[in-house]
């Protein structure tokens, strides 16, 4: 692993992603878990993001959470929470990903108490405030995370995931320039791993801003190192940014390609957007009915999703192809809190109060208290109906 980050910083992304695909699967196959967790719990994020394994993120992370847990190792565990949360956005499922974050600022409160260290760790979490379109909080966020406090006690991650969720943020918005501010300096400093991620949102403002030199360059970096990678998230999101270069003739074999590799990969967020880019392709080609497909499409994920800006451009360009979006179903709707949607999670995955009580550092009557909430406002009578539901 060190010698994977090593390599990345005096060679480059492309030497050094064999040596972070070799690392994260000897953690994986062979069950190891080194000493000093709260290192190893930043270590493996970025090298999975470096090689844009979306599985193998994951699945270090279950085992690092696991092993935390059962250690009662809180200050690891809330590095790796903010990470499953991450792991949870990608995917699309901003409920979960908004638990994993509850659990972040309880950790965070209960380990450096009230004051501004706290609530900066709880900030690295703004990606997924991002996604989900939260803008006040966002900017509020990435204005703690790059202010003077954080230069002082040299937070430079933070300031690196502040960039990148505003780049995201004034994407979704629209706001393209604004986008392009954001992530030029994560383009021009290119540490591991937001380096890696700010491409694909670089080519998107390039391109929408009109800005084509900066969107090529971002397109030319990722190539290299997504046809090293080889992952179904790397080739998915390389063959997005391409088509928004593309010519005419060929662009649609790239959403499609687009949206065929990033389904592939448990990243529904970068797919719902395939979907959305693929639209505003398409109706600007003149091609409604294609387009009203594509665009509902999208709409329906970001809607599901919770991702209200992607879900509100997605709205606008259904519009103007004289179409309108389907309400919100009833589904999405669901008014659980952070703890109460992890909670019923749980249960619906066949653990009982007292393993949940375990992992949440909570009582078994707080969980009980909890389900029985949930139970209430979903209308259900037992866990096998709540198993159905999370099914």
């Amino acid at each position: 692993m060190l010698d994977g980050f090593a390599t990345r910083l005096a060679f480059g992304s492309n030497e050094s992603i064999p040596l972070f695909r070799n690392a994260l699967d000897i953690i994986s196959e062979d069950d190891v878990l080194p000493t000093g967790r709260t290192l190893w719990a930043m270590l493996v994020q970025t090298a999975a993001l470096e090689v844009w394994d979306a599985v193998g993120y994951r699945r270090s992370l279950d085992l690092l959470e696991q092993s935390q847990r059962a250690g009662g190792e809180l200050d690891s565990l809330r590095i790796t929470l903010l990470a499953l949360s991450r792991s949870e956005m990608w995917n699309g499922r901003f409920g979960v990903a908004e638990a994993y974050r509850a659990e972040v600022s309880a950790l965070a409160a209960a380990i450096e108490g009230e004051g501004p260290i706290a609530d900066m760790f709880v900030m690295l979490s703004v990606h997924v405030l991002a996604w989900q379109g939260r803008e006040a909080e966002v900017r509020e966020a990435v204005s703690i995370l790059t202010g003077e406090f954080a230069v002082a006690i040299g937070a430079g991650s933070g300031v690196n995931v502040a960039r990148l969720a505003l780049a995201t943020l004034e994407n979704g918005l629209r706001h393209y320039g604004e986008a392009l501010v954001a992530a030029r300096p994560l383009f021009e400093e290119d540490i591991p791993p937001d380096g890696n991620l700010i491409l694909p949102e670089i080519v998107e403002a390039g391109v929408r801003s009109g800005d084509i030199s900066i969107a090529a360059a971002a397109l030319e970096r990722l190539d290299e190192r997504a046809r090293t990678s080889g992952t179904p998230w790397a080739l998915g999101l390389l063959a997005r940014s391409r088509a928004l270069l593309a010519s005419d003739d060929e662009a649609e074999a790239l959403y499609r390609e687009s949206i065929d590799q990033l389904d592939a990969a448990p990243v529904a967020a970068e797919s719902a957007r395939a979907h959305l880019l693929y639209g505003e392709w398409l109706r600007r080609q003149k091609r409604r009915t294609d387009a009203r497909h594509q665009l509902r499409t999208a709409h329906q994920l970001f809607s599901g999703m919770g991702a209200r800006a992607f879900e509100e451009r997605a709205r606008l360009e259904l519009a103007a192809t004289g179409a309108h979006a389907r309400e919100r179903s009833v589904v999405t709707a669901l008014d659980l809190t952070p703890q109460e949607e992890q909670i019923a999670r749980l249960a619906a995955g066949g653990e009982t109060n007292a393993e949940i009580a375990s992992k949440l550092y909570i009582s078994p009557n707080t969980v009980d208290y909890h389900l029985r909430k949930v139970y209430r406002k979903l209308d259900l009578r037992s866990r096998r109906d709540l198993r159905r539901l999370f099914a």
